[in-house]
């Protein structure tokens, strides 16, 4: 595919069916050669874990509705997930303008927001809503599409 020395290189799902190692190694030589050859590669694939190896920006759509479109790193550096207790588990956060997305199970949360953690932590407070083991978690690129797509 590299033969022809495109200038724009189009692959959908091209890791599907490749073993680990070789995924990585195919990865790990198309990120070398977009960058000392100055090319561009549009990808789509469903193994989101090679996606973070390969990419500069992401797009990420649902049902036409573009919900992310930036440089990955400066994604991942804005979208946050927020784990914490709940005193009550009968509160609904799922209605809040901030919450892009919430896992709930039982008083157990788990928030994907834009919005930083005191402004979450200040939110809970002002709101009069209980809540411990307030904490930020680290997530991959795998983690914060899940959260901010709600899509398993």
């Amino acid at each position: 595919i590299l033969a022809q020395d495109p200038d724009l290189l189009i692959l959908d799902d091209f890791s599907m069916g490749l073993d680990p190692g070789y995924r990585r190694l195919f990865i790990d030589y198309l990120r070398s050669y977009a960058k000392s050859e100055n090319k561009t590669i549009f990808t789509t694939s469903h193994i989101i874990s090679d996606m973070e190896r390969l990419i500069d920006d992401v797009l990420i759509m649902d049902y036409n509705r573009v919900l992310a479109q930036c440089p990955v790193n400066e994604f991942m550096q804005n979208f946050k997930q927020f784990n914490f207790t709940l005193s009550n588990d009968k509160i609904d956060l799922s209605k809040e303008k901030f919450v892009n997305n919430i896992e709930k199970i039982n008083n157990e949360v788990e928030l994907y927001t834009y919005e930083s953690e005191d402004f979450v932590k200040n939110f809970l407070t002002d709101k009069g809503i209980e809540n411990k083991n307030f904490k930020q978690v680290e997530m991959n690129l795998e983690d914060a599409f899940i959260g901010l797509t709600g899509k398993y």
